[in-house]
Order: structure tokens, then C-alpha cells, then sequence
């Protein structure tokens, strides 16, 4: 890959990465082209992107930048799943875990702060957005309908 490509691929990623809230980082191994396409269309369906990126291009992408903590998580295969969406990776990438045992989840960022593996499945748990606010308002409605 030419210099010029390499630098190209990293802004491109850091300025991508700048407008994201939620980073998991994780690696790939062995998917079928059926299981990647999946993948990538179940991301795609959650409002998300994946990239699949050399662990060096990733690690100057992140210098820097308020994900510099991932940059010790890019070891070996790695892939980025990343959204605005705070829950919308996690989500994604452990429910497609618990089915395919072909990816390993290894952390993340949210928020700035830095996710072990446990976190990121955490983060999958907690409702979307929208179920937590009709959650509250229909706690909000219940003392009113009482009466």
C-alpha cells in the first residue's frame, strides 16, 4: 500500500471515529463470507459501521484522539464496529457472538471511557433509547391514573 493510501486511510478513520460515541473493538476469526455479510448487515440494520482496518493504520488513527486507549486492544485480526448510537454496537457485536463463536469481543470505548469485555456486554443489556423513555413515562403516568 502506497504512503499517500496509507495516510488517506488513517484521516479517514480518524475523522469517522471523531463523530462516533461508541467504539467496539473486535476480532474476526475464520468468518465465512455468509457470516462477514451477516455481520455487516445486521451492523448496517442498527444504524452502525464496521471496518476492518491493519492493527498499524489503527493504532496512528486513534493517537492522539480520545480513543487512545483502544490502541493497546489491536493485536492480531482486529475490526471496529462504531456508531453515534450509544448501545447500538454492543448490542450488535454480542448478540452476534452468543450465535457465532468465530468472533471474540475484546473492548471498547463509551463515552471516553474504556470497556473490558464484561462492560461491552454490560452496555448490550441496557435497554435502546426509546423503551427507557417510555419506561419513564409510563412511570410518570401511573400516579395520575390512580387517582
Amino acid at each position: 500500500m502506497d504512503r499517500s493510501l496509507k495516510q488517506a486511510a488513517i484521516d479517514d478513520l480518524r475523522t469517522e471515529l471523531d463523530k462516533q460515541s461508541t467504539v467496539i473493538v473486535f476480532r474476526p476469526m475464520g468468518l465465512t463470507v455468509a457470516e462477514d455479510r451477516a455481520l455487516r448487515q445486521k451492523v448496517i440494520a442498527a444504524k452502525a459501521s464496521i471496518r476492518v482496518i491493519k492493527n498499524t493504520l489503527a493504532k496512528r488513527s486513534v493517537d492522539g484522539t480520545r480513543f487512545a486507549g483502544l490502541s493497546q486492544l489491536f493485536k492480531g485480526p482486529t475490526a471496529l464496529v462504531y456508531s453515534n448510537d450509544q448501545v447500538a454496537p454492543a448490542k450488535v457485536i454480542v448478540e452476534f457472538a452468543k450465535s457465532n463463536k468465530k468472533i471474540e469481543i475484546v473492548g471498547g470505548t463509551y463515552a471516553g471511557k474504556e470497556l473490558s469485555v464484561n462492560d461491552v456486554k454490560a452496555l448490550a443489556a441496557v435497554p435502546s433509547r426509546e423503551v427507557l423513555l417510555s419506561q419513564l413515562a409510563g412511570l410518570l403516568k401511573s400516579p395520575v391514573q390512580q387517582l
